[in-house]
């Protein structure tokens, strides 16, 4: 027997020697065989994982429809119970969401403002956290309104009549001025904490006494729902925002 240039062992008559020539395998103890074409050795326990995924695919491919078939029932459903059911509506709920729908987008537009320009982090956090939470209000109360074949609309109107309080939604309670909007735009350094502050501390409160009404007299669970939760963190948040303020009035 004597070795090549390449480490393969000969024997004495040239004949390469394959290393799966019917030898056991050093670790399994099992035969390996030769792969006739390419006269690499062939390990038994490749053909037996091979013969398990030719039988496990078949079952994988069925498994895939079922579920496909599943989801396709369960989607159906839900778009019959959307078509046949309608969501519980009155007078309240109708326009509690379009009225709440103008007090959250003028509530937007001052947070837009100090959120970028409020030099106390904790008035950024607190213009971010109206951002965020206050545009996933309006995306709900804008869906809600299609279900009812009704619509978000202009502050060009009266509001409140839901409350036995007609009014412009302009006059609602917490809501901004022209004049105080224009005031948050043009201010600079810490002033545009304190005029964010103040005046969403007021917004909050008007904000407050409609989620408080709505969250009694809505008859959809949903909607009742969202006024139970705008009127708890808007209740939690004045006194936050009263209290930093104060610090930052006092210097």
């Amino acid at each position: 027997m004597r070795l090549d240039e390449s480490g393969s062992r000969h024997p004495a008559d040239g004949t390469p020697v394959a290393r799966g020539d019917g030898r056991p395998d050093p670790l399994t103890g099992q035969t390996r065989g030769v792969d006739p074409d390419t006269d690499a050795a062939v390990d038994p326990a490749d053909d037996a994982h091979a013969e398990r995924l030719e039988r496990l695919v078949p079952r994988l491919q069925r498994a895939l429809i079922v579920v496909c078939l599943v989801l396709l029932v369960g989607m159906g459903g839900f778009l019959i119970g959307e078509w046949v059911s309608q969501p519980d509506t009155s007078a309240v709920d109708v326009g509690f969401l379009q009225d709440m729908t103008n007090h959250h987008e003028q509530a937007v537009q001052m947070a837009s403002i100090a959120v970028i320009e409020a030099q106390d982090p904790v008035v950024r956090e607190f213009a971010k956290e109206v951002l965020i939470t206050q545009q996933r209000e309006l995306g709900l109360m804008e869906a809600w309104l299609r279900e009812r074949g009704e619509q978000r609309l202009g502050s060009d109107r009266e509001g409140m009549a839901w409350m036995d309080m007609a009014m412009p939604v302009t006059d609602m309670p917490g809501m901004a001025t022209p004049e105080q909007m224009d005031e948050l735009l043009a201010a600079e350094g810490i002033d545009v904490d304190l005029a964010f502050l103040t005046l969403m501390r007021e917004h909050h409160r008007g904000g407050l006494h409609m989620a408080e009404d709505a969250a009694a007299r809505a008859q959809d669970a949903e909607i009742a729902e969202l006024a139970r939760v705008i009127a708890r963190n808007q209740r939690a948040e004045i006194p936050e925002y009263t209290a930093v303020l104060d610090r930052l009035q006092a210097g």
